[in-house]
């Protein structure tokens, strides 16, 4: 069968079933699902801490540390047990949230205009694989 035959071919059976011109379909990009990369990076909080925020230090439940920068100190103060796993709060500016928070204010990312960057940067970390999310 010829080059021309065949693309006949396919035009001719695209004509008798519409349905399978899959031409206009919104093409899916693979993304990050925000509630597995939270419950891996809460999983693996210690490690993430200890990356992000080197200077801290475990402190009973608690991992504290002097700021966002990561000074020496202990004015910012993040859960290691409980339901509270992953909350923190700095007590001298009184910012606060969750694990994805602290490591978008850590890492400067300006939410939430970059919050895909953000799941981006914590699942290269966490080597969390793309999946295709409708």
């Amino acid at each position: 069968m010829s080059s021309m035959q065949t693309a006949s071919a396919i035009n001719s059976t695209a004509v008798a079933y519409p349905w399978l011109d899959f031409n206009d379909a919104v093409a899916v990009e693979p993304r990050l699902d925000k509630e597995d990369i939270r419950a891996r990076l809460i999983k693996q909080l210690e490690s993430a801490l200890a990356y992000l925020l080197p200077r801290g230090k475990r402190r009973g439940a608690q991992f504290v540390v002097g700021n966002v920068q990561g000074d020496a100190g202990d004015s910012l103060v993040v859960d290691l047990d409980g339901a509270k796993r992953g909350l923190w709060l700095d007590f001298a500016t009184g910012e606060s949230g969750d694990a994805l928070a602290l490591w978008a204010t850590v890492c400067g990312f300006i939410l939430p205009q970059q919050f895909d960057a953000l799941l981006e940067d914590i699942g290269h970390w966490l080597v969390v694989p793309r999946v295709a999310v409708p």
